[in-house]
């Protein structure tokens, strides 16, 4: 299990011509990916949210000329704001959407299981744990190693009304934190169970703003629940 992105983005590869395999941490075996899952909706939101950057890129105006004059701030167009709030529509849905099945050649041996009964609440302690990236770089550059792998403890905070939606979860995170991507990596409940998949940082963090930065940034959580729309076996 990982998180949608990650599956399409394997799956690119095989569309190249290359191989895809899973490579345990810390083990010399190669096992091969010989099937992916993803939601239905994630791929239709992957697809709406090219289409909106491209609906973006022509409704922003072009560079002025020497002989006009650049106005102090220029307010954005009706077709803008149009087409950012389809890419945000796109973002969330695959912010809700972003998770993924490998399937491979043999059965894995160490196995993390989810957990696909109580959803979550207000005061669990979760745990983050993974081989996370900066948030700037598209996917990590290097393979993982038991060395490399990072964990984190929390409190699940309540959201409006004390409450939590179990399926519209994030984690506000500050310094190092903030600045890293943890694509496809587990968020687990005290029982060791797999309760989400990490899936990005929000619409509008600033999660990049340098080593100094004191603020939160947002990042998005894909309930395991989601895991039953491509993996019917586990009704």
């Amino acid at each position: 299990m990982t998180s949608a992105a990650v599956a399409l983005a394997i799956e690119d590869l095989q569309k190249a011509g290359l191989t895809a395999v899973v490579a345990p941490a810390g083990g010399a075996d190669e096992i091969s990916v010989t099937g992916i899952r993803v939601p239905p909706a994630y791929r239709q939101a992957f697809d709406e949210a090219g289409a909106a950057r491209a609906q973006l890129d022509e409704a922003q105006p072009g560079p002025p000329s020497s002989k006009q004059r650049k106005p102090a701030e220029s307010a954005p167009s009706d077709d803008t704001k149009m087409a950012q709030a389809r890419l945000d529509r796109a973002y969330a849905s695959q912010a809700r959407n972003d998770i993924g099945v490998l399937e491979v050649e043999q059965r894995l041996v160490h196995l993390l299981k989810p957990s696909l009964g109580a959803p979550v609440s207000a005061g669990d302690r979760l745990r983050l744990a993974g081989l996370p990236f900066p948030v700037d770089d598209y996917r990590s550059a290097e393979a993982g190693s038991p060395g490399r792998v990072e964990q984190y403890s929390f409190t699940l905070a309540p959201g409006a009304g004390g409450k939590v939606d179990p399926l519209n979860l994030t984690l506000d995170f500050s310094g190092e934190l903030a600045r890293r991507n943890w694509s496809g990596s587990p968020i687990l409940n005290s029982a060791g169970k797999v309760v989400g998949v990490y899936s990005r940082p929000l619409a509008g963090s600033d999660a990049g703003s340098g080593a100094d930065a004191a603020g939160t940034t947002s990042h998005a959580v894909t309930p395991i629940a989601r895991l039953r729309d491509i993996a019917p076996e586990l009704q």
